[in-house]
């Protein structure tokens, strides 16, 4: 909705600007983030998430 979001993924990272949409199959693993040197905020709206039950952490490869 506003600014760039990060998503990591075990395919590779995807940069969603403002008003596009990401669209991740339920089953695999990522990671939204606004990175640490952005110069903007991001807002984003996530549709769908998990249970909190059924997340699963990500942790991508150094």
């Amino acid at each position: 909705m506003e600014g760039t979001l990060h998503v990591e993924t075990p395919r590779g990272e995807f940069v969603v600007d403002a008003n596009e949409v990401l669209v991740v199959d339920p089953g695999n693993a990522h990671r939204a983030h606004n990175p640490e040197d952005a110069d903007a905020p991001v807002r984003a709206l996530a549709i769908g998430a998990p249970t909190v039950d059924d997340a699963h952490g990500y942790e991508p490869e150094t």
